[in-house]
């Protein structure tokens, strides 16, 4: 660092800017490694990069006979923030049986989800379906 006043040789202002490039590429990418210690070769090393992506397809699948399915979904806007909740029934047919969405006024993702569950399987008992996964 330099202060008021102080002088640097260029080899040293180039040292610290190094320094702090790998500190910052080391702070942002934690789940890299071996990232290098120079300008030059923190460039290459990041030209050089691919992310991994991973795609997964998931299809809905009809609930064995003489079972409902309950799909349930949660979602936040700001975590916490404005919230919703709803969730879904399907007989073995996978022909429509009830829904349900709620307005949630704050809550987290997390939250929001676990209250579209809940209120979900509530629906299911109260209402006496005996077979049921979500």
């Amino acid at each position: 660092m330099i202060r008021h006043g102080g002088k640097k040789s260029v080899q040293g202002m180039m040292m610290e800017i190094n320094r702090n490039l790998h500190y910052l590429a080391i702070t942002r990418y934690p789940w890299l490694r071996n990232i290098p210690d120079s300008l030059p070769l923190i460039v290459k090393f990041f030209e050089a990069y691919t992310p991994l992506i991973e795609c997964k397809e998931v299809k809905w699948k009809l609930p064995n006979e003489g079972v409902y399915k309950c799909n349930s979904d949660g979602a936040s806007k700001g975590n916490p923030g404005p919230s919703a909740s709803a969730f879904c029934i399907r007989n073995d047919a996978g022909e429509f049986i009830f829904a349900e969405a709620k307005s949630l006024e704050s809550a987290t993702s997390l939250e929001a989800e676990v209250v579209a569950l809940r209120s979900g399987l509530e629906f299911l008992y109260l209402k006496q379906f005996a077979a049921c996964y979500p």
